[in-house]
């Protein structure tokens, strides 16, 4: 399964205790529902009672000068490509450089007065992982990886060196910026990290509370997580964040969605509440309660017989009135 498959990487930080209590939390729902999951996290158990028995292997010299003269023999063989070879990034990885991008454009030329390096030096910087670059709301930590070719031309007297850098980057920004916004639709749609889209819901969850409103894209982001979301909690998050602005007719139409046809309780019930509520016209509301006087839930189920009772009420009160009239 897709969900599974970003969860698998889980297993073994949860095993030897190194998750977040967050991600924990997440993981330990997951595995309620998933026998696959759980299996595979009795087999790694079973892995690691089995090698904590067995003695660690050390090679000696002579196996490891045959294994780097094998190793050498086979990079020997290998032809080396001509030209610029792009890889394929993935979208977190575009993201990063298109911030990389933004920082190189913006801050190169702002660097503090112990900190002033030529156009050459702030890039001999980033492109060696010397040391961080803070450029106003960005902070770029450059790691340097894997150096995978080295090669020297003697006509030339030039050194051709081929490797990889891992750039950490913090951007801080208002809550309107339009990057901002960007990256919280991308983490709550686009990550196969169920944390990292957890976060992303409760990020847009306080900003819903305390800005009383979220924008057209941001609604629709959440729209898409109540239909495609296989995290329970993810998708309560996302109600949750719904709740917290003014009800329009979007907002109603997705969260009458969870109500009819989610499976979780709890999400229904949070629906309920919000479809419900004083500020709801009757005339919308009578429908959707009958519609869920079979509910499993026994709340929604004596919750939306109450109301209905409620309103006949007022029906009949109403009706009364005009006939003394």
């Amino acid at each position: 399964m897709k969900t599974c498959k970003s969860y698998r990487p889980m297993l073994a930080l949860y095993q030897t205790a190194e998750l977040d209590p967050e991600e924990r939390k997440v993981l330990d729902l997951h595995l309620q529902v998933c026998p696959d999951c759980r299996q595979a996290l009795t087999e790694l158990e079973q892995i690691k009672q089995t090698l904590a028995g067995v003695p660690a292997f050390v090679p000696d010299d002579r196996l490891l000068a045959s294994l780097r003269e094998r190793l050498s023999d086979q990079l020997r063989r290998q032809p080396v490509k001509s030209g610029l070879t792009w890889p394929r990034w993935t979208p977190a990885v575009q993201w990063g450089l298109a911030l990389l991008i933004l920082a190189l454009g913006f801050g190169l030329g702002r660097w503090s007065a112990d900190q002033r390096l030529s156009d050459a030096g702030a890039l001999e910087t980033l492109l060696t992982a010397g040391q961080s670059i803070h450029t106003g709301q960005i902070e770029i930590d450059p790691y340097l990886g894997e150096i995978e070719r080295i090669r020297y031309h003697a006509k030339s007297g030039t050194v051709d060196l081929r490797y990889q850098t891992v750039n950490h980057i913090v951007f801080q920004g208002p809550v309107e910026s339009p990057l901002v916004r960007q990256m919280i639709r991308h983490a709550l749609t686009e990550e196969e990290n169920p944390s990292t889209r957890l976060y992303a819901a409760k990020v847009l969850q306080a900003i819903a509370h305390k800005e009383q409103s979220l924008d057209v894209e941001l609604i629709g982001s959440l729209e898409q997580v109540l239909r495609k979301e296989p995290n329970q909690g993810v998708r309560l998050m996302a109600v949750r964040a719904l709740q917290s602005v003014p009800i329009n007719e979007a907002i109603r139409t997705a969260l009458t969605r969870v109500l009819l046809y989610d499976r979780n309780p709890a999400l229904r019930i949070q629906a309920f509440d919000s479809l419900t509520g004083p500020l709801e016209p009757v005339e919308s509301r009578e429908p959707l309660l009958r519609s869920v006087q079979a509910d499993t839930s026994s709340y929604i189920r004596h919750r939306a017989n109450d109301l209905l009772k409620k309103i006949e009420l007022e029906k009949s009160t109403g009706l009364l009135s005009s006939r003394e009239g």
